[in-house]
């Protein structure tokens, strides 16, 4: 972000702190249908439709260090590899044999030169055509050339990577739109490298899971030893085109206290010059459907939220940190993976019970808060997305808050 959004946001946050409530024309938002959370169809809609079209952040390209780097990605609708090939260019490809369908690829991640079907051992290049078929002789008619792996498509912001299974999508760059890259472009142009990866199954619908990041609400009381550096009240979130929002929450004095910023930043992390307006404020970017990339002066944490049943949702919790160069990570990192595992750990308490509660209809409905309107939004660009005529009416999240998407 340049100086000027600088101040700006400095300024958003300010005027969050002295309001006495919601601003001017702010509606009141219905209640959320409990069904959103527990309908088939509608689960399968957003796994076709959402899932099935939208880009998703999947990591980054200092991932794929050499010519034959590649990682597997279980994603809702198929099991993806994203390999770097000989000529540089980070592709895509479903993990499925063009013979009988099964995987050429079993581990998570490494280098290969060559896909290898684990059945029969029909073999793929990196560019993922297919190179060899034993006993071709015995196939009549086969033309290789139409028999390469299925493709995903690839493509970066910066050094940030996201797939998409819709060869007709709007670009990335057009569906993030101007106000998220404009945002974002710092964040994305840091290096970065894994620090930490976790997943966690929770049995709970993937939105309650992503709704746990949309709001600092719920801050005072899940997460106390954080409370004490944030300043919740002055919490600045912009709803941004396309279902996405960025969210900056400013820290409290108690951070200025050497031995609390130690605890947060310590001095032996490197500390990007992209990354160098992180240190007042926590802020992360949500880019629909379903992942929470935050900033951090050394680093970047992301939160990513996949369906995996109608109530089960995989959680996938990674720490990217600074790029160090050679040499061994610091035990600093150590202190910001615990931290991080505290955090989550808060952050999950609760998500299995909601679920139950919701099961049961315990509560009716979900009322919404000023606080909490990108939960609202993101429920908005799923049915945007979708299509009303595929939901029911009683299930619907109209459009309410247009007049505060910002650009």
């Amino acid at each position: 972000m340049d100086d000027a959004m600088i101040t700006a946001l400095e300024s958003r946050m300010e005027a969050e702190r002295a309001r006495t409530g919601p601003p001017e024309g702010f509606p009141k938002l219905p209640d959320l249908s409990l069904d959103r959370y527990t309908d088939p169809d509608l689960f399968e809609a957003e796994l076709s439709e959402i899932f099935g079209r939208a880009w998703l952040f999947v990591g980054l390209d200092s991932e794929y260090p050499e010519a034959g780097s590649y990682r597997v990605l279980d994603l809702p609708n198929a099991q993806v590899i994203v390999a770097r090939g000989n000529d540089g260019q980070l592709r895509g490809f479903l993990n499925a044999c063009r013979h009988r369908g099964a995987p050429v690829v079993r581990d998570q991640e490494g280098t290969a030169r060559l896909f290898v079907c684990q059945f029969h051992s029909w073999s793929y290049d990196l560019d993922g055509n297919l190179a060899r078929v034993p006993e071709e002789k015995e196939f009549l008619g086969l033309v290789k050339e139409e028999r390469g792996l299925p493709t995903v498509r690839v493509e970066m912001l910066g050094h940030l990577v996201f797939v998409n299974f819709d060869h007709d999508a709007r670009s990335l760059e057009e569906d993030l739109g101007p106000a998220v890259v404009r945002r974002m472009q710092d964040l994305a142009s840091a290096d970065l490298r894994v620090i930490d990866r976790k997943s966690h199954v929770v049995d709970c619908n993937w939105k309650i899971l992503a709704e746990a990041f949309l709001e600092t609400y719920h801050v005072k009381t899940i997460h106390p030893e954080a409370a004490l550096a944030v300043d919740s009240p002055g919490t600045v979130l912009q709803l941004l085109p396309n279902g996405h929002n960025y969210l900056a929450i400013p820290y409290t004095d108690i951070v200025e206290q050497a031995e609390f910023a130690q605890m947060m930043w310590p001095a032996d992390l490197p500390r990007p010059e992209q990354l160098r307006n992180y240190g007042g404020k926590q802020s992360g970017f949500y880019t629909f459907p379903n992942s929470q990339i935050l900033g951090d002066p050394s680093g970047c944490p992301v939160f990513s939220f996949w369906p995996i049943s109608v109530g089960q949702s995989r959680f996938d919790v990674t720490l990217y940190g600074a790029d160090w160069g050679d040499g061994e990570q610091s035990p600093s990192w150590d202190l910001k993976v615990m931290q991080l595992d505290i955090l989550t750990g808060q952050d999950m308490m609760n998500l299995e019970p909601i679920q139950r509660s919701i099961d049961s209809a315990a509560h009716y409905g979900v009322p919404l808060g000023y606080m909490e309107r990108g939960i609202w939004h993101l429920h908005a660009e799923i049915d945007r997305r979708l299509g009303t005529e595929r939901i029911p009416e009683s299930m619907r999240v109209p459009d309410l808050l247009g007049d505060f998407v910002e650009d």
